[in-house]
């Protein structure tokens, strides 16, 4: 049986590295946005980074993934919490927060941060360029928020099945129906930690929740190695070619790792240490695919378009033509020449300064 010191130590963890997490996803949030000192410097500075609006929304996305892992923590929601007042606990005794949980981290916050991160490997193999002044690719959120909602739909289903039918899905310990729909379990006077607690209940992972999650990640796991298969052969150097194969490698280990031990927490009480363990590993599976995705997508290439402004004079002014203007230089990948306009001097001069090996 776990104990309830064991319970709390694992929920500090999770405290701790979500919140952690959490400030660096608004850090990073920060640096993707162009800040310059001037208003004229700034609009030169979005012309490097095109995308800065994407990625910001990336980095937030992040943030608040992290930031709902605490929904279903028995240490900070629990009548007995030690750090929250009863009075703000007292209206999660039917495991409210657990169905909430479901619906946000599962069903909105992790597929739409998938998706999108996966939207934006496609921008970088896009040959259009967006026109200067305006939200490049505005359509990847749309299209991101657009193929989360099944996803979402269906993870609410479950979440708020056993409050729609009316059934005791959660009291019904080793009943079929509990392995499948059950949010949350009821514990026993022993497992709660006595009688003056009885009625305590801690949230768990149900079996057609897991299915829906392990669906989604098989299909968008197939989709995320054409991209990136394509972006691996297309790259425009070595040290590009090492990073994508870091972020490749992280997501196909990550992805299925977390859904794993998802899932086998379905068949385990929520009042056993292995659960406690099975649950705090999957947390830690979901740092690691936001570092991943992270890096790649957003604070390297906002690093260089700041590198870039700050070694070179852009000679440009608001007059230029579109020809003229600079382009985000730092592109994923080298892009074959389609047909258009020729590429302005100015940016195949930049571009040749982050293109050695």
């Amino acid at each position: 049986m776990l104990s309830t010191s064991a319970a709390r130590t694992c929920d500090y963890v999770v405290i701790g590295i979500a919140g952690v997490g959490f400030l660096l996803c608004l850090a990073a949030a920060a640096f993707a946005v162009p800040w310059r000192a001037s208003t004229r410097a700034s609009k030169i500075h979005r012309e490097f980074s095109l995308f800065w609006r994407d990625r910001l929304l990336l980095q937030l996305i992040a943030a608040a993934w992290l930031a709902v892992q605490v929904l279903r923590l028995p240490t900070l929601w629990t009548p007995d919490s030690q750090l929250v007042p009863a009075s703000q606990t007292a209206w999660t005794s039917k495991g409210l927060l657990c169905r909430i949980y479901l619906t946000l981290s599962l069903g909105l916050l992790q597929p739409l941060f998938l998706l999108t991160a996966a939207l934006l490997c496609k921008m970088s193999l896009s040959r259009r360029k967006p026109a200067a002044g305006q939200w490049a690719n505005s359509w990847v959120l749309a299209l991101a928020l657009a193929a989360t909602i099944p996803v979402l739909i269906l993870q609410s289903v479950v979440a708020w099945a056993s409050l729609i039918v009316g059934t005791t899905a959660e009291e019904s310990r080793g009943s079929l129906l509990h392995y499948l729909i059950a949010t949350h379990t009821a514990g026993t006077a022993e497992e709660c930690g006595g009688e003056q607690h009885a009625g305590c209940a801690l949230c768990r992972f149900p079996a057609v929740s897991s299915m829906v999650s392990v669906a989604f990640a098989l299909v968008y796991l197939f989709v995320i190695r054409q991209l990136t298969s394509r972006m691996l052969s297309a790259a425009i150097n070595r040290r590009l070619q090492r990073r994508l194969r870091c972020f490749q490698v992280t997501l196909f280990i990550a992805i299925p790792l977390g859904e794993a031990l998802r899932s086998c927490t379905v068949i385990t009480n929520p009042f056993n240490l292995v659960f406690e363990v099975l649950w705090l590993l999957y947390f830690l599976t979901i740092p690691v695919t936001i570092a991943a995705a992270s890096w790649l997508l957003v604070v390297i290439p906002a690093w260089e378009a700041r590198c870039a402004m700050q070694e070179k004079e852009i000679p440009w002014d608001d007059s230029a033509s579109n020809s003229e203007r600079p382009q985000e230089l730092v592109l994923l990948v080298q892009r074959k020449p389609g047909p258009g306009p020729p590429p302005s001097p100015t940016a195949d001069k930049y571009q040749q300064t982050f293109s050695s090996p």
